[in-house]
């Protein structure tokens, strides 16, 4: 299914959302893989992770949008992470990481 996907939209809820391990996203390439957004991000290390193995995986990604509904509450927190995120190895020089 995400073979020849463009976009790939990922609905995140609930306390254990994102208990999935990178193994089972490694089956999937991500060759054709332009944007991601990810609504109800939390700030995890299971969610981090996910995110990491996009950027280390999606080749021609431009744009990753990370939504969170409580942003302003947890602005520290995303800072943090942002901070974090930037530091990984992305596969696309092209990408470009929006919080909001």
């Amino acid at each position: 299914m995400l073979k020849n996907t463009h976009t790939l939209t990922v609905f995140l809820s609930g306390e254990n959302h994102c208990e999935t391990k990178t193994e089972v996203w490694s089956y999937y390439k991500f060759s054709y893989l332009k944007s991601v957004d990810i609504q109800g991000f939390r700030g995890s290390e299971n969610e981090v992770e996910l995110l990491k193995f996009i950027l280390e995986n999606a080749i021609v990604l431009e744009k990753l949008v990370i939504t969170t509904s409580d942003y302003k509450n947890h602005k520290e927190i995303m800072m943090k992470i942002g901070r974090k995120l930037i530091t990984y190895p992305r596969a696309s020089q092209r990408v470009c990481i929006l919080f909001g």
